[in-house]
C-alpha cells in the first residue's frame, strides 16, 4: 500500500516588491506562490513522498501559472477545480519593511 498526503486549502499568487521599502515606491515586482497547504505537499514532494493537493483556482493566468507550478514541482493536481465562475485566484502584495518582515495587503 503506497500513502500519501492530501492537502486542501487555497493558494495565493503573491508579488513582493524588489527592493526595500514603502508600496508606492516600488518599481518592480516578484511572482511568487504561497499558502500553507501547498507549501507542505511541496514539500513533501521534494522529500520523495506522494502528496496531492485540492483546491479551486480561477479561469486567469494567475490559476494557469499556480497550478503548473505546483504540478511542477511533483504534486498530484486532478482535483484542482478551475471555475470560471471564480472572481479571481487569490492576489496577494507584500511589501518589505526594514527589519519587521513583511506586511500583506489582500486582495
Amino acid at each position: 500500500m503506497t500513502r500519501g498526503c492530501v492537502t486542501i486549502g487555497e493558494t495565493m499568487t503573491v508579488f513582493t516588491p524588489n527592493e526595500e521599502g514603502p508600496l508606492r515606491h516600488a518599481r518592480s515586482f516578484s511572482m511568487k506562490f504561497g499558502g500553507a497547504k501547498s507549501n507542505v505537499a511541496i514539500g513533501l514532494s521534494r522529500l520523495s513522498h506522494s502528496s496531492r493537493w485540492i483546491s479551486r483556482l480561477g479561469e486567469d493566468e494567475f490559476g494557469d501559472a499556480m497550478q503548473s507550478f505546483i504540478r511542477g514541482e511533483g504534486d498530484d493536481v486532478p482535483y484542482v477545480s478551475r471555475d470560471p465562475h471564480f472572481r479571481w485566484t487569490h492576489l496577494v502584495l507584500a511589501t518589505l519593511k526594514m527589519l519587521k518582515g513583511r506586511l500583506l495587503t489582500f486582495l
